[in-house]
């Protein structure tokens, strides 16, 4: 069991692993922490990145993960993804929009972003196509709920269509919950969920005939190596920008209350780092420490930074491993006292000053999150 001491530790620091940087390393002149810095910092690793410098090949080696004898690197591939994935197969065409992307939650409001993307979308299929536009949910929630969300979903969609296109045949669905495209169980539920809620648009085009997907996930951009903070420090309340009161979504906690406060998102050579302060209101654990992991829902926190005027979301990197953010089980905290996540996703494409930070599904996302660069 961890002391005292150890969970406090923990609680005010973020992961502790170094980040190897995807583009040219520049070394940096290291400054060896004093006395009196220790004196002000006690207990605290000092450590700083500045003190590494550049990986070697041995370093970036010792960094790779061995699970069943297969080496593991990190990795931002597959982290970033577009509103729409297009597959084609002989002349049939499938575009499925992701949900997260087009509508907030539990809603089918279309922003002016989502119409012009969807009218776009709109624009390729031939003239006058029958378009099947089918809606899709997660299995949260009743079944008649989604029902009734997919339905509305797919009519919001539908109507942009038949405005931009008004010589198309429309066939309109909803299907809440009954044709999930993965299961939801495991330790990637809330993915698969977020894969789940969705929007497909069918139809033939003559003429295609080679199978292929277009994946329009993009590719993350290397960057050069800028050096990090100190490796642990203490948790800073007032570097909270927004925050939100929210419940626990399931598990032993479920219903208890929550404060969850978003720090601005730094942006550092090829990633960015992504800072939540969550302060438990409610005490349902019998010893009085609240894990990360129980404060957001037992296995539903699902970090998302989300670019709506490119409708791009990033997921973090290497999202099964923790060495890019925060043990969740580990770090644990007390009713009233903040904790901190951190994790980091890759930098965003475009040159944005803003964007949105998602933590779980079921909370509002934070909307207009200042973006810096370095530190």
């Amino acid at each position: 069991m961890l002391t005292t001491t150890h969970r406090r530790l923990l609680a005010a620091t973020a992961s502790l692993a170094v980040l190897v940087a995807t583009g040219t390393a520049t070394p940096a002149t290291a400054t060896p922490p004093t006395a009196a810095d220790a004196a002000d910092r006690p207990g605290v690793d000092v450590l700083t990145l500045d003190d590494l410098g550049d990986p070697t090949d041995s370093a970036l080696d010792a960094a790779s993960l061995q699970h069943g004898g297969t080496p593991r690197d990190h990795t931002l591939d597959g982290t970033i993804t577009s509103v729409q994935v297009v597959e084609t197969e002989g002349e049939e065409v499938l575009v499925t929009l992701a949900s997260d992307l087009l509508f907030a939650v539990d809603s089918a409001d279309l922003g002016e972003t989502a119409r012009q993307r969807v009218s776009e979308l709109a624009a390729s299929v031939p003239q006058g196509a029958t378009l099947a536009v089918d809606g899709h949910t997660d299995s949260v929630a009743s079944d008649e709920h989604n029902q009734g969300l997919s339905e509305r979903r797919a009519q919001a969609v539908a109507a942009v269509v038949a405005t931009a296109r008004p010589d198309l045949v429309l066939d309109v669905r909803g299907h809440g919950e009954s044709a999930l495209k993965v299961p939801e169980t495991g330790d990637g539920a809330a993915d698969a969920r977020a894969q789940n809620r969705r929007v497909e648009l069918r139809y033939r085009a003559p003429g295609v005939v080679a199978t292929d997907t277009e994946t329009a996930r993009p590719t993350a951009e290397p960057a050069p190596y800028v050096p990090g903070e100190l490796r642990a420090e203490v948790l800073d309340p007032d570097a909270v920008v927004a925050e939100h009161d929210v419940v626990v979504p399931s598990g032993e906690g479920q219903g208890s209350r929550v404060r969850v406060g978003v720090e601005e998102v730094v942006v550092r050579g090829s990633v960015a780092r992504v800072r939540f302060q969550l302060t438990p209101l409610d005490e349902f654990d019998a010893d009085g420490w609240h894990s990360i992991y129980a404060l957001t829902g037992e296995g539903e926190l699902y970090a998302q930074v989300i670019d709506p005027a490119n409708l791009t979301t990033y997921r973090p990197a290497n999202y099964v491993f923790l060495e890019w953010e925060t043990d969740t089980v580990r770090v644990q905290t007390r009713v009233d006292e903040p904790v901190r996540f951190e994790t980091y996703v890759a930098r965003p494409l475009a040159d944005v000053d803003t964007v949105d930070v998602s933590l779980v599904p079921q909370w509002p996302v934070f909307t207009g999150v200042p973006v810096v660069r370095g530190e």
